[in-house]
């Protein structure tokens, strides 16, 4: 219990990045800003 009370607390400041699903902001039609858009990072080619 005391791992996920810790997990939670320290992902809580993060929830909005975390729930926020590409798939889903694709099918409302809204716009993605690069800034923010971290799948470009997922798809980067490596050096």
């Amino acid at each position: 219990m005391e791992e996920l009370v810790r997990f939670t607390v320290l992902t809580r400041p993060h929830a909005t990045q975390l729930v926020d699903r590409y798939s889903e902001r694709k099918a409302a039609g809204s716009p993605v800003e690069a800034a923010a858009d971290l799948s470009a990072i997922a798809i980067a080619r490596q050096a």
